[in-house]
């Protein structure tokens, strides 16, 4: 499993599989274990939260931190990583039309994940993270 990874990063995978497998189904995982993890501390205390009473009376907990978090986690670690590989691996195809689309995809969703960052989460949007009180 490690070997992959190596191999992924200094270039030698084939590049349908590190696109399906580290950047499509490797962003999704790691998106989802983030959220597990944020949800499990706020189960346990570690992270603020709200209770609320559904309609049924069952009790829930709403967390208090913003999605940022959550997004901004990802973006940091993962995504960068997962797009190195992709570039690295952009030679690895019979078809040039799929290396040139491998080299380009990684700028677009760079600047898409960038705008989405910044946008949304840093620059005072809707979503961008609140004082804990």
């Amino acid at each position: 499993m490690f070997g992959y990874f190596k191999r992924a990063w200094r270039g030698e995978a084939r590049l349908w599989s590190v696109f399906w497998l580290l950047v499509v189904l490797g962003n999704m995982v790691a998106f989802k274990v983030v959220l597990y993890l944020e949800a499990v501390a706020v189960h346990h205390g570690i992270l603020p939260s709200v209770q609320y009473i559904g309609k049924r009376g069952v009790p829930f907990l709403v967390p208090l931190y913003t999605p940022s978090e959550v997004f901004g986690f990802e973006f940091i670690t993962y995504l960068p990583c997962s797009l190195i590989c992709l570039r690295r691996n952009a030679k690895n195809t019979k078809t040039p039309l799929f290396e040139s689309w491998a080299r380009q995809s990684v700028g677009i969703i760079t600047v898409l994940a960038a705008l989405l960052f910044s946008l949304l989460f840093v620059g005072g949007g809707a979503m961008s993270p609140q004082p804990y009180f």
